[in-house]
């Protein structure tokens, strides 16, 4: 395929960061089409960005001959009936995080997809930056000692007002689904051979019905254990940390958009509040999509229908989680 084109149901803050990503970072890639629920919206956005087609119904958009591919950028509720839009009419598929809101969704996207052949993943971008594949790599090559656990929060203050998509449960809001899903997502990259054992959780309500909070711990079987935050009423540095019995990695804020990792493998004193790292890994990460999209493109190309880095089961898994989360 000489250039893929991109075709984009919801055109919200997130639809906006894309398409400036695919027009400046990405080459091999374009977008030819989107579409929202409100014609005149599609309208404005098109000319935006100087795209040529653009509609006020996402079925429309599916059965456009001019995309080869959809980016799913709407509210989280309608991400599963998209999702089929597109599989039905043959569409390959990228769909923003959460993928689904359950785990009997993800299943079922799956096996549609893999009946049709075509090429479904969730848009997790924080798998695919540079520095959080470095980070993750240290870890397994052993350079912190044997695994203990990570630690994750990701914590933003938000107002209703401001952010009613974010407190709507018919929407599909709460921190878990907009923020605290990073944190599982990085658990997940360090966990692969581990199983769950227990998980823990701690759930504050908004007014709306949503949860305003998620304070999480998840138990593997050889003890390795992560403790991850999110809040959407409270800021924090939204760092992460890989632990090992001889050191620690940190991510610098924000870690979902890693772009410098730190490795620490001497004890400090405790006098010593100004520790320097033992190795530093920076790659900036002007947008952060575009190694996801890249990756994309290279998967369509070689004919692959699932990702081999953030594969459906992965997805899958990270839905049943978030339901066992929800359940607690």
């Amino acid at each position: 395929m000489s250039v893929l084109r991109f075709g984009i149901m919801g055109l919200g803050r997130i639809a906006n960061k894309f398409v400036e990503t695919v027009q400046n970072h990405v080459p091999g890639a374009t977008v030819t089409a989107v579409a929202s629920s409100c014609a005149d919206r599609a309208l404005a956005f098109a000319e935006k960005y100087g795209i040529d087609r653009h509609y006020g119904s996402y079925k429309n958009l599916a059965d456009d001959a001019a995309v080869d591919i959809v980016y799913v950028a709407t509210t989280n509720e309608i991400h599963h009936k998209c999702c089929l839009y597109s599989i039905e009419s043959g569409k390959h598929l990228l769909c923003e995080k959460p993928l689904v809101l359950t785990g009997e969704q993800a299943r079922d996207l799956r096996d549609k997809a893999a009946a049709k052949k075509v090429f479904l993943m969730e848009a997790m971008w924080s798998k695919f930056l540079p520095a959080t594949i470095k980070a993750v790599e240290w870890a397994k090559q052993g350079r912190i000692g044997r695994l203990r656990g990570v630690s994750a929060s990701f914590c933003l203050s938000r107002e209703r007002q401001q952010s009613p998509k974010q407190f709507s449960l018919e929407r599909g809001g709460g921190a878990m689904y907009d923020i605290g899903i990073y944190g599982l997502a990085l658990n997940q990259m360090l966990s692969q051979e581990r199983k769950i054992t227990d998980v823990k959780a701690i759930r504050l309500q908004a007014t709306t019905g949503v949860d305003l909070a998620d304070y999480v711990l998840i138990l593997h079987d050889d003890e390795f254990v992560a403790d991850l935050k999110c809040h959407l009423g409270c800021y924090t540095h939204n760092e992460a940390y890989i632990m090992g019995m001889d050191g620690y990695i940190r991510f610098a804020p924000f870690f979902n958009h890693a772009q410098r990792i730190e490795l620490f493998t001497t004890a400090p004193t405790s006098s010593e509040y100004a520790k320097q790292p033992d190795d530093v890994f920076e790659h900036e990460a002007p947008s952060g999509f575009e190694y996801e999209i890249e990756h994309v493109m290279d998967c369509i190309n070689k004919g692959l229908i699932e990702s081999p880095v953030h594969s459906l089961s992965d997805s899958i898994e990270l839905a049943e989680l978030m339901d066992r989360i929800r359940a607690i």
